[in-house]
């Protein structure tokens, strides 16, 4: 069965930003604006046996996302207009490291 694609949301991804330099454990239920506050700490996500697909999530930036303040604060609450954009601008990669 095909892959369809959009390419120009497929361009997003392949030239998007990855940014991390150290993993950090979750142990709760993974969200975009939980990803994007480990990107903004500069880490990927340790899932710790909470997903059985996936061990390792690394957020991604979509490519053509603006400079202004999208993302909603790294502590504390996002409003829904935080979680849209976040939702907009934000991807990830997945990998199953296990056996």
């Amino acid at each position: 069965m095909p892959l369809h694609v959009d390419p120009a949301e497929l361009d997003r991804f392949v030239n998007g930003h990855v940014f991390f330099n150290h993993f950090i454990p979750f142990e709760r239920r993974l969200s975009i604006p939980l990803l994007a506050c480990a990107w903004n700490r500069g880490a990927a996500v340790f899932c710790q046996g909470m997903c059985p697909n996936f061990d390792l999530v690394i957020p991604v930036l979509l490519a053509d996302t603006p400079n202004s303040d999208v993302f909603g604060p790294m502590v504390g609450k996002w409003d829904d207009h935080h979680q849209t954009e976040a939702l907009r601008h934000m991807s990830f990669i997945l990998i199953n490291a296990k056996k």
